[in-house]
């Protein structure tokens, strides 16, 4: 009775030691190759792939220029924007770099191909989920003649805001920072209709400093 106790006692030691060896082996293996095994998927930057965009016979009716048409509808373009590096869109006048700014942004659909943000089609991110990783400066921009510079750049935290909640100490301090970034802090009590055409500008760049994210378009 004694042996067989010894024996099984034995068995269980031998299958310990076996299975904290087989424990140990894979961990040592799974670090030391874990960047062939299970390589970096993560993805900083915007994937435009095949790009084109066919305006409808009614955009093109009531379009004067019809070679920006003609040049995109021709054109599979394809780029990308890395984060933390400056990329620059240039070309002629008519080219179509403004719509390709408005696909980029969201603010038109692409006949054909595709746009990514960090690796996901930008097809199935929400606006607001779009705004927290990408700030926008449009060409033309609008607000009340009455809204203050401060109250303006202070939008910029809206998107991480949830309903009727107000700002804390982190979105003053980056409202703060985007005025003095741009040089908008020494007039952000005036309000819109008080600033020149260069002031209003800084002012929407300020806005999109004080959204704080990864991107600025």
């Amino acid at each position: 009775m004694k042996k067989k106790r010894r024996r099984v006692r034995t068995r269980i030691k031998v299958i310990g030691v076996l299975l904290l060896g087989y424990i140990l082996f894979f961990a040592f293996t799974s670090i030391y190759y874990r960047d062939k095994w299970y390589p970096n998927t993560t993805v900083n930057s915007i994937d435009v792939s095949n790009l084109t965009y066919n305006e409808s016979k009614e955009e093109i009716a009531n379009r004067v220029n019809n070679y920006q048409l003609e040049i995109i509808g021709k054109n599979d373009i394809s780029f990308k924007i890395e984060k933390g590096k400056i990329t620059t869109i240039i070309g002629a006048n008519g080219c179509g770099k403004s719509t390709l700014f408005n696909l980029i942004t969201k603010n038109l659909k692409a006949q054909k191909g595709e746009i990514f943000l960090e690796g996901e089609n930008i097809k199935n991110i929400s606006l607001k989920n779009f705004a927290k990783k990408v700030a926008i400066v449009h060409q033309y921009n609008t607000a009340p003649a009455d809204i203050t510079v401060e109250a303006l750049v202070g939008y910029g935290r809206l998107v991480h805001k949830s309903f009727c909640k107000g700002y804390n100490e982190e979105d003053e301090k980056l409202i703060e920072k985007a005025l003095k970034a741009t040089g908008t802090y020494s007039y952000k009590n005036k309000t819109i209709s008080e600033l020149s055409g260069g002031q209003k500008q800084r002012v929407w760049i300020a806005m999109a400093l004080a959204q704080n994210t990864k991107y600025l378009l």
